[in-house]
């Protein structure tokens, strides 16, 4: 019986991915028809790519008219996605198998592989199935996606980390929510996963490399990382997605020509920038590329003044959001160049950015610098690991690529790229997960590379078939890792199916540490208001306003009061408020009779604590 609940419930939120996936690739194909994709499948997942971020800004429009609603965007999906599963359906019709050459030992071996590498990423993708618990996920990303659909706006959401931020990827959360619930959510990052392990098959395919362009997908699949946050409601896979096809787009014009290539890797490199700041590092450079070009006469001015609009124009919804509310394109950095209740003064926000800038990687001296790469293989951890889990070693080989670049003309192409991302990342935030943009950048400029050392070595017959089986090898491997990795919920799949209700939901919740949100749930009054200490990951599951969220605490033993890194509101403000709700993520235990304010303030009394967290309630006066 629960399999058959499951097979309902998962069918349901496949069927719902399915009308978003068809709703975008339409309007995906219906701006790209004119572009000379090399194949049908890279015209798909161009197309999905271009559509999602139409979708968002579509949605965006929406907002400003106040109509995020379920009611609106499920007869606005519907509508875009029957057309466009209409030609689907039309031109699969047209295709003739009959052109297929016969399978022969090579074409079985791809066939093989690329069954095996689906294999290995739907497995990873089986996560994105259970409720969301990865933290920035569910502190952040998440609650402001939905308080957009809450609130039928993009609004500021009091209570996050940062209140306002870089919206396409959450309007595609809040999207999914509408649609469903925050499981369709997930499935949307997953897609940005899956379509970038394709668009690196996609540019190998080109080139008549498709094992190399497997083995290179295998090596985007294979990092733990991205087992955790490709699966979440987390955006830095979407922004690596739009980096990987915008500069595939902008490659191809510089070895084309073709104009067309240069506003579609404009129009997907400023949706990079509206997924998270730091996309807006490869836009710039893209425009001043394109402004180099035209100083050499090899675009016309009038490219370059359209290149430029059409960035313009994307950015402008992402970037006018956020300027409209803090007076700060870079918000959340510089807070003294903030305005309103967003102004931080400036000894308090210098502080905060040295550490944010300082505080992960090795020093920025051109000592660190030469032992980079040696870190970014082996000591993982000097860079803040997610989650303790890390990037494949093989991508701290990245300077073989630099190396390589100098006998093939094309590593020069995504070398320079690589350098200069990592160079900028190791003189700002050196956070690991930060560097992920560049990663399927590496991924190719590996495996290219490793096509010029196989075509310049001379190996007989018999060694290139036992070469063949490296690949076959290395699949295997993955889907052992794999196995092992999950072998817990696969032999156990019955009693670790995702929770389908309500109560089954709270179940998986309360197993996983979230006791304390779900009793103020079940406790608290409507007008509750919550504030969080160090505790932000509870925010997502809080069914009552959470007016704020504080840093790290300790307990100060001479005063017997329990202090806390101060953000807005900060303590004074707390006393006037009084929220009826102060939740404490301590996992030292304290002594009886710790308070949260002196005896002339505002009291509180722990009415629930586990081995996470301490939750303490106002008194009545």
């Amino acid at each position: 019986m629960a399999y058959l609940i499951f097979i309902k419930w998962l069918a349901a939120h496949i069927g719902v991915l399915t009308l978003i996936l068809l709703a975008a690739g339409g309007a995906g194909q219906l701006l790209l028809q004119r572009i000379p994709f090399h194949s049908h499948f890279e015209r798909a997942v161009y197309s999905l790519m271009t559509g999602f971020g139409i979708w968002s800004t579509f949605i965006f429009g929406l907002g400003c008219f106040h109509l995020i609603y379920r009611e609106v965007l499920w007869p606005l999906t519907v509508a875009a996605a029957v057309p466009a599963s209409i030609s689907l359906i039309k031109h699969t019709s047209k295709l003739s198998f009959s052109k297929l050459k016969p399978a022969d030992l090579r074409t079985g071996l791809l066939f093989a592989f690329i069954l095996l590498t689906t294999a290995i990423a739907l497995m990873i993708g089986i996560r994105a199935l259970y409720p969301p618990t990865q933290w920035d996920a569910i502190s952040n990303h998440l609650v402001i996606a939905r308080e957009y659909l809450i609130q039928h706006r993009l609004v500021a959401v009091p209570g996050t980390p940062n209140q306002v931020i870089h919206a396409l990827n959450h309007i595609l959360f809040t999207w999914g929510m509408a649609l469903l619930d925050d499981i369709v959510a997930q499935l949307i990052e997953f897609t940005f996963f899956l379509l970038t392990a394709a668009g690196i098959y996609a540019y190998f395919l080109r080139l008549n490399l498709p094992f190399h362009g497997i083995a290179a997908s295998l090596i985007w699949i294979g990092n733990p990382l991205l087992h955790w946050i490709g699966v979440a409601g987390y955006i830095d896979v979407c922004l690596a997605a739009y980096v990987l096809f915008g500069l595939q787009a902008l490659f191809r014009y510089d070895r084309e020509r073709d104009v067309k290539w240069l506003y579609l890797s404009i129009a997907l490199l400023a949706m990079a920038a509206g997924v998270k700041l730091t996309g807006a590092f490869f836009i710039l450079l893209a425009l001043a590329y394109a402004a180099l070009l035209t100083l050499k006469g090899a675009i016309k001015f009038n490219s370059l003044a359209r290149c430029c609009i059409l960035a313009l124009a994307i950015m402008t919804p992402w970037y006018g959001f956020i300027v409209y509310h803090t007076g700060n394109p870079l918000y959340p950095l510089f807070g003294q160049f903030n305005r309103g209740e967003f102004k931080i003064p400036e000894s308090a926000s210098a502080p905060g950015d040295k550490y944010f800038f300082e505080s992960a990687g090795l020093p920025k001296t051109i000592s660190g610098l030469i032992r980079l790469p040696f870190y970014q293989a082996f000591h993982q951890d000097i860079f803040f690991k997610d989650n303790n889990l890390g990037y494949l070693p093989v991508f701290g080989f990245w300077p073989l690529i630099l190396l390589l670049s100098i006998w093939k003309k094309p590593l020069r192409w995504w070398s320079s790229w690589i350098f200069a991302y990592t160079m900028f990342w190791f003189a700002s935030a050196s956070y690991l997960r930060y560097w992920l943009p560049v990663l399927p950048l590496i991924a190719i400029g590996l495996c290219e590379g490793a096509s010029l050392i196989t075509a310049k070595i001379k190996i007989s017959d018999k060694m290139l078939r036992a070469f063949a089986l490296l690949p076959a090898v290395a699949v295997l491997l993955s889907i052992a890792a794999v196995i092992i990795r999950y072998h817990d919920r696969i032999l156990h799949l019955s009693e670790k199916l995702p929770p389908t209700d309500l109560t089954s939901r709270e179940k998986y919740l309360a197993d996983r540490g979230f006791n304390s949100v779900l009793f103020i749930n079940k406790n608290s009054a409507p007008g509750d208001r919550v504030f969080l200490i160090d505790a932000s990951y509870f925010n997502y599951y809080c069914n009552r306003k959470v007016i704020g969220n504080s840093g790290g605490s300790r307990f100060n033993k001479t005063s017997g009061i329990i202090e806390w890194v101060t953000r807005t509101p900060d303590k004074s403000e707390l006393r006037i408020l009084k929220p009826e709700w102060l939740l404490l993520r301590r996992e030292k235990k304290l002594p009886e009779g710790a308070r949260i304010f002196s005896e002339d303030g505002p009291q509180y009394e722990v009415v629930y604590k586990d081995s996470i967290c301490y939750l303490f309630r106002l008194k009545p006066e």
